[in-house]
């Protein structure tokens, strides 16, 4: 199995062996940041479980981004896969009673350990990783950085797109028409960059409108959710046949873009419910 992930790592192995590596990665050995194997009767070990997780990921993503290993697609489904691990705790921060609080108080602190801080490393380590492969660059006024970005801070803004594309492109690119020309002038350098962005603006929006739209906060959570495991399948074909493909073809760039959006809205979802205990607890 090592000599197949040296390999894959390079992009040359077959067909085959990129499909039973990736029947491998999806069953994964990891397991809920926030699930049944968290040790309730023991604080202690559950905040030292929780800070071995955050610190798996932000190393991993770390290295993705010093290395700039654009063209590793393993690292970056390990990434991926990885910050599913704490999807659980979303949830959990928002119901009493559902972990040590001790855990609770780490998740929601303003330390380098907490939950927002360590999903912000992540979405920066990715965002850079990609400016320095020469994507998304700043043009006429309009910056993308959704680093940081979560949907309890797009609450905050009522709904109103105009400052939610603000926060993600600077103030000088706040309307619509402004994105997208933006977008524009990136399809015509790379269809696929213009092509992604689109669909990240369109889901962010969606998730948006879910929760102006839904009172329930656990059905708003659950029909966001949907709206990013539609594009997680859509694109997890193309995740799986980048392993066994030419690792720097156009195709790949355009899959890896996927890989990490879908790793930027993914971890908006995740980062709110910390945010929401730190902003309920002031």
């Amino acid at each position: 199995m090592e000599a197949n992930v040296y390999t894959l790592e390079k992009g040359t192995i077959s067909q085959d062996a990129a499909a039973t590596y990736g029947a491998s990665f999806q069953l994964g050995t990891g397991s809920p940041v926030c699930g049944s194997k968290m040790n309730m009767a023991d604080p202690e070990a559950a905040v030292a479980r929780y800070e071995a997780k955050c610190a798996k990921l932000t190393a991993l993503s770390t290295d993705v981004r010093e290395n700039k290993c654009f063209f590793c697609g393993i690292k970056l489904l390990s990434v991926k896969k990885r910050l599913r691990e704490f999807e659980s705790c979303d949830l959990a921060l928002s119901l009493e009673n559902s972990m040590p609080p001790e855990l609770r108080s780490v998740m929601a602190s303003s330390t380098s350990n907490s939950l927002h801080a360590t999903l912000t490393k992540v979405s920066t380590d990715l965002v850079i990783l990609l400016k320095n492969q020469g994507l998304f660059p700043p043009m006429g006024g309009c910056d993308f950085k959704p680093q940081g970005f979560d949907l309890e801070e797009a609450r905050g803004f009522g709904g109103n797109m105009d400052q939610v594309r603000g926060r993600l492109f600077g103030n000088s690119c706040d309307s619509k028409a402004a994105v997208d020309k933006y977008i524009e002038s990136l399809s015509s350098k790379s269809s696929k960059e213009g092509e992604l962005l689109t669909i990240f603006m369109e889901k962010v929006s969606k998730m948006i409108q879910i929760m102006e739209a839904t009172q329930d906060e656990e059905e708003a959570r659950n029909l966001i959710e949907q709206e990013i495991a539609k594009l997680e399948a859509d694109t997890e074909d193309e995740a799986s046949s980048l392993l066994a493909l030419d690792s720097e073809s156009d195709f790949a760039v355009g899959a890896i873009i996927a890989i990490v959006i879908v790793i930027l809205l993914f971890g908006m979802v995740i980062a709110e419910g910390a945010n929401k205990v730190d902003r309920m607890s002031r």
